[in-house]
């Protein structure tokens, strides 16, 4: 894989799935912004993955519109344009449905389903200019519901 003069905006990339995303498309040579709600662990993401001035730590949350909106506008006024957008933060705490409160059930939904649609609504009109893409994470539970994660299932 080849990101010379690429752009990649990675949600979820302060650990997991999206670190590794976020360190291979730094080592094919793009320019990447490590997108998480921990400030902390983009940061040293963003140390680990080092790339002379070509990685950016972004803290905020995919579920605030104003975090989205920022992180999009940021990404390109430091790099000049925006070519990919991963999709990959998600939240997905176990527990029995019926011991899941309101708030946790709408949180889920706000960063596994609102957070890719916040992210796609502001980032669209910056990857069309340069012909961009947009890869969304799924899991396992698009298929196969499991005991305990009713909400993630669900989202």
């Amino acid at each position: 894989m080849r990101l010379e003069n690429r752009v990649a905006l990675v949600t979820g990339a302060g650990m997991g799935i999206g670190a590794s995303i976020a360190e291979r498309f730094v080592a094919a040579g793009a320019a990447v912004v490590v997108f998480d709600i921990d400030a902390h662990r983009a940061a040293q993401m963003a140390e680990k993955l080092g790339g002379q001035g070509r990685v950016m730590a972004l803290p905020g949350d995919v579920a605030v519109e104003a975090d989205v909106e920022q992180a999009v506008a940021r990404t390109v006024k430091e790099f000049g344009s925006l070519d990919v957008l991963v999709n990959n933060a998600g939240v997905a705490p176990a527990g029995p449905l019926l011991g899941l409160t309101a708030a946790e059930w709408d949180r889920q939904l706000a960063v596994n389903l609102k957070g890719i649609f916040l992210c796609c609504k502001h980032a669209i009109p910056h990857l069309r200019i340069r012909h961009g893409c947009i890869v969304n994470l799924s899991s396992t539970h698009a298929f196969t519901s499991y005991a305990g994660y009713a909400a993630y299932d669900a989202s």
